[in-house]
Parts: structure tokens; sequence; C-alpha cells
């Protein structure tokens, strides 16, 4: 069985499953607009988001249909073990690389797969990374490692500088795309992150824990202090939907003061300047026909399981493709073609996949999108560099054997 080099086998996401939703709680709908914001659901209102969402009324201008996502380079790596792609210098092309389900070793490849460095540390050593990493981002001659327990600072040998902890543990969440980025907020150096946690004490299926959401932190590296920032906005999904959801993320782009960030349960995206104070994001709903919304589960209840549900639509990612973002998405998969009979969880989650591709999307800076294409079964798309280079990984799902290595692919639009 294929196991080898898929995106992060972390056990928190590797399966679909883990974003399943409670029974018959999910349904198919046109995209969440602005013009919902005033309607809300209550625990006592009929299990339909059709009061909440709308088509819009006009058609998004759309941008050159003609791009294609090519791929203009590879790297291949001789190393067979369970591998995640954590960061990308811009420059030097040097590749950080997390090996291991439980993160048990860091190392630096340069363009031709060779090793220039390792680090391989008991998770509760000081000088090491706290186990598994759940990101990481170059800057400057640092880098800045987000695991279990807080941000560590290497150089680019490796040698540990300093350690920041973190007040909202939560879950590590390893997925594609960013979310750990160097960043200035009004005027100030530090980093921005997404923690895994909504930055709260409170239990997920409080309306607390949504009413007093964070999306992103802000680590100020002279204070060592990470504060929350980024609440909700009043017509995010998060907050219309008036449930509770169990798994959420929340992926971003930074360039210079531009922030451009999403929520995976919502097919919109928001933007903001980071240079303002207060800083207030604009919500832009993105133009996904058929995307399936998760509508969670009552406030106050748990989470029931199923092994045949309904998968919800998940926005996977946001990257720099040159001077454009490039949204990954998929629009999920309706009860009655989930696939029935299949007991490998492996084969399972291949077919499911099959069933439920992924697409992209570009945006421009001038507020137009592209079509929607597909991404293929060949790689995926798991990171972007500061240059607006593109970065995927090899697809082994369809591999009918066994990898010889751990290829990533660089992409461009052409």
């Amino acid at each position: 069985m294929k196991t080898k080099n898929s995106l992060f086998l972390f056990p928190l996401i590797s399966l679909f499953f883990y974003c399943s939703g409670p029974k018959n709680n999910l349904e198919n709908t046109q995209p969440f607009t602005d013009s919902a914001k005033t309607e809300k659901l209550t625990p006592e209102s009929p299990k339909t988001l059709d009061t909440l969402i709308e088509t819009p009324e006009t058609e998004k201008p759309i941008i050159n249909s003609e791009f294609q996502l090519v791929i203009v380079d590879s790297v291949l790596i001789q190393n067979t073990g369970i591998l995640s792609l954590l960061a990308i210098h811009p420059t030097k092309d040097l590749f950080l690389i997390m090996e291991g389900v439980m993160g048990e070793k860091l190392l630096i490849y340069n363009r031709k797969g060779e090793v220039l460095d390792e680090l391989k540390k008991p998770k509760d050593a000081p000088d090491g990374y706290g186990g598994v990493c759940s990101g990481a981002t170059f800057s400057g001659d640092a880098i800045f490692v987000q695991g279990l327990q807080g941000i560590y600072e290497f150089d680019f040998q490796l040698n540990l500088k300093n350690k920041y902890p973190k007040p909202f543990l939560g879950n590590t969440i390893m997925a594609a795309g960013d979310n750990i980025a160097h960043a200035k907020l009004q005027g100030n150096n530090g980093l921005l992150l997404f923690t895994g946690s909504a930055k709260n004490n409170h239990p997920k299926n409080s309306p607390l824990h949504f009413e007093e959401f964070n999306s992103l932190e802000w680590l100020d590296l002279q204070k060592k202090e990470l504060k929350p920032i980024l609440p909700l906005l009043p017509n995010s999904y998060l907050l219309q939907a008036k449930s509770s959801f169990n798994n959420y993320m929340t992926y971003f782009k930074v360039k210079g003061s531009r922030l451009i960030y999403c929520y995976n349960l919502e097919p919109s995206i928001y933007t903001a300047n980071l240079s303002q104070n207060p800083i207030k994001p604009t919500r832009i709903p993105l133009p996904i026909k058929d995307f399936i919304y998760d509508k969670g589960y009552p406030f106050g209840s748990q989470k029931e399981i199923e092994d045949r549900i309904t998968l919800p639509g998940s926005i996977k990612g946001i990257y720099k493709a040159d001077d454009m973002d490039l949204i990954v998405y998929n629009k999920g998969l309706e009860k009655d073609r989930f696939p029935e009979g299949v007991q490998d969880r492996y084969e399972l989650r291949k077919e499911v996949n099959r069933r439920n591709p992924e697409y992209w999307i570009l945006y421009s800076k001038t507020g137009e999108f592209s079509e929607e294409k597909p991404i293929g079964s060949q790689y995926k798309i798991v990171r972007s560099d500061a240059n607006g280079r593109i970065w995927a990984i090899q697809n082994v799902d369809n591999l009918d054997l066994e990898p010889e290595g751990f290829i990533i692919y660089e992409l461009a639009l052409k």
C-alpha cells in the first residue's frame, strides 16, 4: 500500500473522515454573499441555509481564461520516508522538510536534492522544536518553525536561537498552505500565525467560542508576545451559521502590508491592510458553484460520527502566483456519491479524492477572478514563496509502483 510521501499524513487531517459533519446536516448551496448578513440561523431554525446564501446578482469580471498551471522544474529527493515540505527560500532555493509522522527530523535540502543540514532531537529537548511542525518560513537569516509548544527560531544550520511560547496551544494543524509568515503589523516587525485554535478558552460547542473567535495571532519578536487579532466579521459564515464546528482553519498570505486570508469552511476571501489601526478586513465571495457547506452541529451537543457521510467543500489554501492570488478548493461530495464497499482506508481516501477533485481559481489585484480549473491528479499544491513561485509535491495516490523518492514541482502560470 502506497502511503509514503503523501501530503502530510499526520492523523489530524490525513484522512478525509476528520472533516465530516453530523448526520443530515449539510446541503448543496450557491455561494454565500454579503447580502445575507442580516439573516441568521438560530438553534430553533430549520436546518437550511437558504436564507443565508444566494447567488450574486452580477457576474464577476473574468481574468484571461487561457492561464494554465505548468511544471517548469522539479527536485528529486532520494528519501522514501514520510516527508512534508514546510518552506522554500525564495532566492537561495533551500527546501525545509520535516521527516516522520511525528516530526522526528528537520532537514534542509538544496535544489540538487542534497542534504545540507539536519536536526533530530527528542521533542522535549531544550534545543529541539517540540516534535511535529505545522509550518515554517524563511525570514532574513532565520528560519521560524511552528511546533506543538511554540515558535522556534533557527539559523540556516538549524541551531536554535529563540523560542516563543504559544498561550493557546489547540491542535497542531498539518495542511498545505501557509500558517506562519513574516509581516509588519502597523509598522512593527513580527510574525503572523495560525496556531490551530480560535484563541479563546471556550469549548467549540459554545457560541462564545465563535463570538470571541480570532482568526490569526501576531507575534511581537521584541516582546516575545503572541496577540490574537482579526475577530470574525459579522457576515462571516462561522458566525452566521449559528452552529459549532470542530475543524476550521485560517489560510493566509502576506505581501507588504496586504493580507489575504480565508477560512476552509467558507468560499470567500478576506483582504486587509496590516498598516491600518484598527485593521478593517473586506469580505469577497468566491464565484464557486455547487459548494457544499458544512452546517456544523447544534451548540451544547457533540458531533455525530458516521461511516458514510456527506463531505463539505473546503478551501485548501491561498498562494501567491506572480502578482495574483491562487485559491485551491474542492466542492465536497454528496452522500449518495460516497464510495460504498471499500474497506481499505487508503483506497477509500483515494476514491473519495477522485470523486471530489481540487480546483484552482485566480484573483487579481484589480478584483477580477479567473474561471475555475481542475488541478489534476499529478501533484498537490502545498506552498508558494515570497517571489510568487508555486510549489507542489507528487501525488502518489495514482502511482502503480512505490515512488522513487520525494518529488517537488515548481509550477508557473503560462
